[in-house]
Order: C-alpha cells, then sequence, then structure tokens
C-alpha cells in the first residue's frame, strides 16, 4: 500500500472514533450511541461489531453486506446482480456507487437460470467503497463472512421459507442444491468460503473479475449455456457518481441516479411542488406517483432516457385536472412485480452516513450456483424490457433499470435520515412514503409506521388496512381496484440528540 493511502486511511480512521451499541427494541426499533448499523440481522451485528472496534461506517457496512450476503443468500449474495450506494462524508461530501450488474453480448430478457444472468457488481462495488472511502482493508473485512460459510449456521425460519418457494427451480440446479438442501437443516457454503479466502489474500476482488475465478465463473457460464464471458468480466466497472437531488421546503433529497429507482422517487417530489398547497391531500398523492410509474414504465433505461422526460410542470397539470375534477389520471401501465433485495444503512460518530441497497433480483435470483465457488446468481436481465427500441432493452454492457433507492435527507448540510427499502417494484413507493412522512413533521417512528400504497400506475391500488375508512370508500369511488397491501420492507436511520442515532424497520 503506498505511503499516501495509509495516510488517507490512518486520518479517516482517527476521525470515525468509538461507537457503542445499545439495546435491542421490538417493533424492528434500535438505537446506539454515537453510531449505528441497520438492516439484516447477521450484517448489523457485524456492522456494528466494527463500528465498536474503531471502524468507520463505510468499513461497518462492507463487512455488514458481506456476511448479509451469507447469511441471506435468497435475497442477495457475492454473485447477486448488483447493488447502489449513497454515502455522505463527515466533510460534506456526497457520492454515489453505481455496482449494478452488466448485460454480456446477446444477452436477452430471460427470468431463471443462465441467461438470466449478467456481470456480477457487488464485490466490485463493496470495493470501490473501501477505497474511496474506508480505512480498514477488504482482507479484515472479510473474515467474518469466511467465517460464516465455513462454519454454515441454523438455517432461520425465513431463509427456510423461501427456499421451499423455490424449492423446485434450485433443485433443478446439482450445485444449487448441495447447498441449500442440506441434511442437517445447517446452512454451509465451504466453496464460497474458499474462494473469499482467495481474494483476502490478496486483499482484493479483482481475481473475481481477472484471473483464476474469472476464468471459472465464465466456464460455467460457457458449459451451461449462458453469456457472460472472460471479457465481460475483466470491463466490468462499478461506477463512482454525484447523487441526484432534489430540494422540498428547507429538506434536500439525494439518492443514486440511474439505472437506480430514485429518479422516481424525486419525480413525485418535484410534481408535488407544482400544485397549490392546499390541494394536495391523499388523491393528489395517489394521482403523483401514478403518474410518475408511467413514466418510469414507459420512458426510463439508461441515463440517456432522462432527455425524454417532460417536466414535471406537465406531469402537474394532469395531476391539478384529475384531482379538482374527482376522476382518475387516464393511463395504463403494466405491473412486474419482483422480490430478492436487502437494504442496509449506517452511521458513525464523525458524521459519516451510508445508504446501501442490493439485490439477487428475485428470490434466489437465477436459482443457479457457480459450481466450485458456491456463488448463487442474480437474475439481472430479468430486469431489462424485451422492446428493442425500449429505453430499458438489453444491450452489450448495459446495466437494467432497478428499483432500489438509497436515500439520504439533509437540512442545512446536517444529515437527518438514511433511507432505502427491500421488495422489489414496491421498493420506490415505499422509500417516497417514509420520506414524505418525515419532511411532512413526523418523525422517524412515526414515519416507518404510517400507512402506506402501491401503485404502478394503473387502476390496481394495494393499500394497507390501517387506512381510515374515508381513504379507502374515496379511492373505491374513484374506481380503483383495491386489495389488501402489499408495501416494501423500510430500513431508515435518524439522529438524536445526544449523539444517539435511531433506527426503525417495517
Amino acid at each position: 500500500m503506498k505511503a499516501s493511502e495509509m495516510t488517507r486511511r490512518a486520518a479517516l480512521k482517527a476521525a470515525c472514533g468509538v461507537v457503542f451499541a445499545a439495546s435491542q427494541k421490538l417493533a424492528g426499533a434500535e438505537e446506539t450511541r454515537r453510531g449505528i448499523v441497520m438492516g439484516e440481522p447477521k450484517a448489523a451485528e457485524v456492522g456494528n461489531k466494527v463500528l465498536k472496534e474503531g471502524g468507520n461506517a463505510i468499513d461497518a457496512i462492507v463487512a455488514g453486506a458481506l456476511v448479509g450476503a451469507v447469511h441471506a443468500p435468497n435475497q442477495y449474495g457475492i454473485g447477486g446482480y448488483g447493488g447502489h450506494l449513497v454515502v455522505r462524508m463527515a466533510n460534506g461530501n456526497i457520492r454515489c456507487i453505481d455496482f449494478n450488474g452488466t448485460a454480456p453480448a446477446g444477452a436477452q430478457v430471460a427470468t431463471l437460470g443462465w441467461l438470466a444472468s449478467g456481470v456480477p457488481g457487488i464485490l466490485a462495488g463493496l470495493q470501490m467503497a473501501l477505497d474511496r472511502f474506508g480505512t480498514r482493508p477488504f482482507k479484515s473485512l472479510v473474515q467474518p463472512a469466511i467465517a460464516l460459510a465455513e462454519e454454515g449456521f441454523p438455517i432461520p425460519q425465513g431463509l427456510s421459507n423461501a427456499i421451499r418457494s423455490r424449492e423446485k427451480d434450485l433443485k433443478k440446479d446439482p450445485a444449487s442444491a448441495q447447498i441449500y438442501f442440506p441434511k442437517d437443516n445447517a446452512l454451509r457454503n465451504p466453496d464460497l468460503a474458499r474462494m473469499l479466502r482467495r481474494l483476502a489474500s490478496e486483499n482484493s476482488v479483482r481475481a473475481f473479475y481477472e484471473g483464476e475465478i474469472a476464468r471459472q465463473i465464465a466456464a460455467a457460464f460457457s458449459k451451461n449455456g449462458g453469456l457472460v464471458t472472460e471479457k465481460d468480466l475483466a470491463q466490468y466497472k462499478a461506477v463512482e457518481a454525484p447523487p441526484i437531488q432534489t430540494q422540498w421546503k428547507d429538506f434536500t433529497i439525494y439518492t443514486a441516479p440511474l439505472p437506480a429507482g430514485g429518479i422516481t422517487v424525486l419525480r413525485m417530489f418535484d410534481v408535488l411542488k407544482e400544485l397549490p398547497p392546499d390541494l394536495i391531500d391523499e388523491h393528489a398523492l395517489l394521482e403523483t406517483m401514478r403518474v410518475a410509474w408511467h413514466e418510469r414504465v414507459t420512458k426510463l433505461g439508461d441515463k440517456a432516457s432522462l432527455d425524454a422526460l417532460p417536466p414535471a410542470e406537465q406531469l402537474a397539470r394532469r395531476v391539478k385536472a384529475a384531482v379538482e375534477s374527482g376522476t382518475r389520471v387516464s393511463q395504463s401501465t403494466i405491473s412486474q412485480p419482483h422480490r430478492g433485495t436487502i437494504h442496509l444503512n449506517a452511521a458513525d460518530a464523525a458524521g459519516n452516513v451510508v445508504a446501501l441497497t442490493l439485490t439477487h433480483g428475485n428470490t434466489f435470483g437465477a436459482c443457479v450456483t457457480v459450481e466450485g465457488l458456491g456463488l448463487t446468481l442474480g437474475h439481472g436481465m430479468s430486469r431489462f424490457v424485451d422492446e428493442p427500441r425500449h429505453p430499458n432493452a438489453p444491450a452489450p454492457g448495459k446495466r437494467p433499470l432497478t428499483n432500489m433507492c438509497p436515500t439520504l435527507i439533509l437540512r442545512d448540510g446536517k444529515p437527518l435520515l438514511a433511507l432505502g427499502a427491500a421488495g422489489g417494484r414496491l421498493i420506490v413507493n415505499t422509500v417516497f412514503h417514509v420520506a414524505w412522512n418525515f419532511v411532512g413533521g413526523k418523525n422517524l417512528q412515526e414515519a416507518v409506521r404510517a400507512p402506506r400504497w402501491h401503485t404502478e400506475g394503473n387502476i390496481d391500488l394495494a393499500l394497507e388496512k390501517t387506512w381510515p375508512e374515508p381513504v379507502r370508500a374515496r379511492f373505491q369511488k374513484l374506481g380503483y381496484e383495491i386489495r389488501p397491501g402489499g408495501t416494501a420492507i423500510a430500513r431508515a436511520i435518524a439522529p438524536r440528540e445526544g449523539g444517539i442515532w435511531e433506527a426503525a424497520t417495517r
């Protein structure tokens, strides 16, 4: 390691201070003094240990993400197709890392099997986060994941249910069946442990993309009719970029740029800014979310697709007309529900705050595993649209549109909320609901607990039972087809007085 790099890491480590974990509360809430990692249970446990030992929020969330990939393989994994990270550093700098998977040459839209998998981006993204913002080396932060993969753990009920839900698909693939159907109900992945140990010995994930491991991955794709090659792996790069943002009163909302899902959350806020304040009620919120979703499904893909978006004022006129006339905005969209995502948040004593979302796509992704490496692959190709002229159509090296929305909310430059959600296409609306509640004056717990709904732009409306009857009756009168709702699992952290960070999830 160069002397300048050693100096940078030492300075970051000295600045982050030591944090102390406190008690776990019911209803998914917890608080810690001066720092926190929250999300998947094992990831939070390991991340908080890193914080306590003096690592910063980036170190903690990377270590948590690595061990969570072993502990929650139904939601994401080392071979998962990707993720997005937003970090606000103690010096006020806010950056994003896009490590979404990329399509190989000849890619096609597929949901299961080797054709559904592109180049996995998670390791590249976590390595970039450490290189740019961390204080500890990869070789030390990956050790808990290696130990868990090698020693194994009793399969918890949630994971057991997920395995049963994909039993038919997983058992079609011998390498997947060997991992997920053990005789003693303990999940072990020694092949993955060996692979991670090899990466740890080099203190880098580079061999995953170039070298012996990359050759093994490419050979498995070739053997099983997949399309990813050594060249595809070698060309993969995580991408660092500035966040996209919008202003709501004195709050600034930051989120990851395309292909992440946060643009739709910001568009909802931008449309609402164009409406008369006295017109904004539940009906206006629903119509705003519908027009933003219609735009998402029909116009969004890679970053170039932003040029085709109309001004928010144009969408607001449609919403205003519908609300004033007591009707719906007329439009039609197609729903394609998916699940299989995890969200983590972290903060430390120095003021570094991170929101990180990772995914396989659907549960267990493509339901195939690279033999000898223990890599269950995500199904990123399912996130493309099978229409050649669509902005989200597959192309070599292209990253599909995703639903991940890691989000930060600041006021006067100070972080007030780190937010994200897990739940496929349900994520976007859940993040908007929580953010809207928070900037509207609710505290963290109230913002997360408040009722939500899910819409994708059509007349199908998933409405949580906690909504008051007058709201339900109003939507029914407007002609919405209401069913019990279905929202994503929101995860958020916020600072309180006295250096305490509080967390909530629902």
